[in-house]
């Protein structure tokens, strides 16, 4: 129910008796705090915080209020925002203090581990008083490494790009219309190309055109080539699309780099990711044969990416085009469903000879889980009609398996299909990596591909992840290593598990020094 003019916030109970109260206790005078201070996410979308604590010019705390206890996450996903958007994103707000009915929190900024985006609030475990909030802002803003900073400058700039592209009205863009714009214009800068043609090929009006040149003019993008710009443009993608009949989810960076570590591509192997996604694979791959030395053009003649969803296929393309050195025109990322060999519908690219069984060294990923034809005629369900074509087409595949698919003929799942798909394409003796459902490992009408991987595969590693990882599953998932060739006589598994999602690099770490050990 809407607030009718002139009455009090839900929240303000909470503001006035917990709020003001404990940081008068914590040395803060009302002079420091500012009510209601404005924060702009988006040309035209603004937010309100509820306190902002502040010493001089220097934003120090975002506090944000709550009825309950219950609303508590929410309020702290609400602060975080503020911290990030307020004022200059390079310099984010230290501390958030969060206080949902009597229970209070405050949370301090830090990077994020393994090199990701977006920076992290973190608890504090207690209040600290201004003494020891101003004795610590420094050593705060020092441990954010600049390149960190950068990430979250930019994905705050596209956001702001991204809603600017959206304000047109002739003609309008929808989400992907508009990340398409975006990946143009970035793209076209990067390579020192006039961005004249992209605002003429999307036909973007003039006002809107001023703006991003307002937005982006400050910053000279060759510059930032790299993991700043690629990954930045990758984690606002993957913020901003989430979910849908793709099953659009980012793969947490540290199980990516986990995968990519233990899978060992050596410069020369031919890779493949068949459900790219956002190219989280691929630009790790492609990182590490940079760093030993290996040309562009070697990295567009040996990575291969496919995607039956379009925008992932943009956008992993605008990934690699802005992560990589130079220019990246060869890159062979492809619409295409890599369950098929074949060309089965009009808006497949061509792929004579790339999708050959046993081609590949490598073939690496995460496919999405479940049965792709639950869509169909359920209550509740999003209509087939209104489904993407591409997916739609993707049903009548899976409602016609080819033969090849043995255990997919039975199970009619994404996991048990792409896992066939994935051991054929791999070469006699290559590496499959790949992210699967546990219940492959554990459910009972699952047993005969069980049985055939015990028997056909060197099954090498399975790794339990944590639960709530993926989004888009409430199910155990877990990391699987294995080789294309049949288990020596005596070949045991290694098997392990990550506990606590919250030490979800540290405990991957310590088992892959685990799978070296043995591995040697």
């Amino acid at each position: 129910m809407a607030r009718r003019p002139g009455q009090p916030k839900p929240e303000a109970k909470v503001i006035q008796q917990v709020l003001r109260p404990r940081l008068r206790e914590l040395g803060f005078e009302e002079m420091d705090w500012v009510p209601e201070a404005k924060v702009e996410f988006f040309p035209g979308r603004t937010g309100d915080i509820d306190l902002l604590v502040r010493i001089g010019d220097r934003p120090l705390i975002v506090v944000e209020a709550e009825p309950t206890a219950r609303k508590f996450d929410h309020g702290f996903k609400q602060a975080r925002a503020y911290a990030i958007f307020l004022d200059d994103p390079a310099r984010p707000v230290p501390y958030v203090m969060v206080a949902a009915g009597k229970k209070l929190g405050l949370f301090k900024a830090e990077p994020p581990p393994h090199g990701g985006a977006g920076i992290l609030y973190v608890s504090t475990e207690k209040l600290l008083t201004k003494e020891e909030i101003l004795d610590a802002v420094g050593e705060v803003d020092e441990a954010l490494p600049a390149e960190i900073i950068t990430l979250e400058t930019f994905i705050t700039i596209f956001g702001k790009v991204f809603r600017e592209i959206q304000t047109s009205k002739r003609p309008r863009f929808d989400e992907e219309q508009a990340v398409v714009a975006l990946a143009d214009l970035l793209v076209a800068q990067v390579r020192g190309e006039a961005v004249e043609e992209v605002y003429r090929s999307h036909r973007l009006a003039r006002r809107i055109q001023t703006r991003i040149e307002e937005l982006l003019g400050n910053y000279h993008l060759p510059r930032y080539q790299g993991r700043p710009l690629g990954y930045a443009f990758r984690h606002f993608v993957s913020r901003t699309f989430t979910g849908g009949p793709y099953r659009r989810y980012l793969t947490p960076a540290e199980v990516i780099s986990f995968l990519v570590r233990l899978a060992a591509p050596q410069p020369g192997d031919f890779v493949i990711d068949p459900v790219c996604g956002s190219g989280g694979f691929l630009g790790r791959i492609a990182l590490r044969w940079v760093a030993q030395g290996v040309t562009p053009d070697q990295i567009n003649a040996n990575l291969v990416g496919c995607d039956i969803d379009p925008l992932a296929v943009q956008a992993t393309k605008a990934f690699l085009e802005l992560l990589l050195p130079g220019e990246q025109r060869g890159l062979k990322i492809y619409h295409k469903n890599s369950l098929s060999t074949r060309k089965d519908f009009e808006w497949e690219g061509g792929l004579t000879g790339l999708l050959e069984p046993e081609s590949f060294d490598l073939v690496i990923g995460n496919p999405p889980a479940g049965n792709p034809l639950a869509d169909i005629g359920r209550q509740g369900r999003t209509p087939a009609g209104s489904l993407p074509q591409e997916y739609r087409d993707l049903q009548s595949f899976f409602q016609n398996l080819p033969d090849t698919y043995a255990f997919a003929q039975r199970q009619r799942r994404h996991e048990v299909a792409h896992l066939e798909r994935f051991l054929t394409l791999a070469k006699p003796g290559g590496k499959v990596a790949i992210i699967l459902p546990e219940g492959v490992f554990a459910n009972t009408q699952m047993r005969p591909i069980r049985e055939y991987l015990v028997a056909e595969a060197t099954v090498e590693l399975v790794v339990s992840l944590p639960r709530g990882i993926f989004s888009f599953t409430p199910s155990k998932m877990c990391a699987v290593l294995l080789r294309k060739e049949k288990p020596p006589t005596g070949h045991q598994v290694l098997l392990a598990e990550v506990s606590d999602r919250r030490a979800l690099g540290a405990q991957l770490e310590i088992i892959a020094q685990a799978y070296r050990e043995r591995s040697h």
